[in-house]
């Protein structure tokens, strides 16, 4: 924590840790202890894992963006680089930004159902730290040639559909890998915003993936789009469920906002 060092900021406790249940027990323990301020190093699906800690608590989440895709570090303006990221902690300010929820748990940027789970599953780390989200890209154009569609009806806000489709994202942050999806308020909007590909040839798979890992959301088409307070998704067959980065629930599922449950340092505003 050089960084932090060189900025005359002294850290109370320094901790690594590498199982995320021991994460979660330290985080609590800290809070418990009145520790108002935590820096955590890790990806979304790091942050995903502590989210619980900071719910009805006084403390703020300090993020240093150490993950892969670090989508929610992106949605919140914090700088990727290590500088820049400790920058924000040091002086910028703490806002309190939604949280989503699924079947009981939380996730702070996005969950998926569909081909990104597989690719979650089958990129390997060592590709990972060579090629960075890039690594999501070439595991997915791979997949997507022999992923199956399935059926999903969906309930929005007390509206029902039913889609023929190989992948849904619902988002709480802005961010789907570098593609942006929301709009810059996205994670203070208390909805979650719904995409479903209604094609299901691999060649429509492959675009719509390729579109949302490199960037590029004028690539999209067949994208069944909506903004909403609370969603209920069932699919034939179940299907696993990515929150974050990491698979932990399966369909019937019901999302829904917890209104700014989480309060994290971002950068300070213009002029401040």
């Amino acid at each position: 924590m050089d960084e932090f060092d060189r900025r005359g900021v002294v850290l109370r406790e320094r901790h690594a840790v590498r199982e995320p249940r021991s994460l979660v027990s330290l985080a609590q323990r800290l809070v418990d202890s009145g520790v108002r301020t935590i820096v955590v190093g890790g990806g979304d699906g790091t942050l995903a894992g502590i989210a619980s800690v900071f719910v009805d608590s006084d403390a703020t989440l300090g993020i240093l963006p150490l993950g892969t895709g670090n989508s929610f570090a992106q949605t919140l303006g914090i700088p990727l680089d290590l500088h820049g990221a400790v920058d924000t902690i040091v002086r910028g300010h703490a806002e309190s930004v939604d949280l989503g929820v699924v079947n009981g748990r939380f996730f702070v940027n996005a969950a998926s159902i569909g081909l990104s789970v597989v690719v979650a599953r089958r990129t390997a780390g060592a590709l990972k730290r060579i090629l960075g989200p890039a690594a999501y890209l070439v595991t997915g154009a791979i997949e997507a040639w022999r992923h199956r569609s399935f059926q999903a009806t969906l309930e929005l806000d007390g509206v029902e559909r039913t889609l023929r489709t190989q992948q849904i994202i619902i988002t709480n942050g802005r961010f789907f890998g570098t593609t942006p999806l929301g709009g810059a308020d996205q994670v203070v909007s208390e909805r979650l915003l719904v995409l479903g590909l209604e094609g299901t040839t691999p060649w429509e798979l492959a675009r719509f993936w390729a579109a949302m890992l490199a960037g590029h959301p004028e690539w999209l088409r067949e994208v069944y789009t909506r903004s909403v307070r609370e969603l209920r998704i069932a699919t034939r067959p179940h299907r696993s469920i990515e929150l974050d980065g990491e698979v932990r629930v399966r369909t019937p599922a019901t999302f829904s906002v917890l209104p700014k449950a989480l309060r994290v340092f971002v950068p300070a505003k213009d002029g401040a």
